[in-house]
């Protein structure tokens, strides 16, 4: 898809193949909204819709999404999602 300026307007051109839902992959998970940042998580976001932990985690299992152990998991991602930063 690419996008191009025609007599001062802007014109999308997309191919005839081209497929959104299997090209596009999101930035974030929509289960758990962390980013999608590895392979792994691509190949299971085609797949289920989320990324690799949340597929392996929830998904594959057909843990409920509703339960406390979802918010205990959520908060764990959160504490080990956190950057490190280091000051000299």
């Amino acid at each position: 898809m690419v996008y191009t300026f025609v007599n001062k307007s802007l014109v999308k051109i997309t191919p005839d193949n081209f497929n959104q839902e299997e090209q596009v992959i999101p930035l974030f998970c929509y289960l758990c909204k962390f980013s999608l940042k590895t392979k792994e998580d691509v190949s299971s976001y085609r797949r289920n819709k989320c990324c690799s932990l949340c597929e392996l985690k929830w998904v594959a299992q057909k843990k409920d999404f509703n339960s406390i152990l979802w918010k205990e998991y959520l908060l764990l991602r959160e504490a080990t999602n956190k950057p490190t930063i280091v000051f000299n």
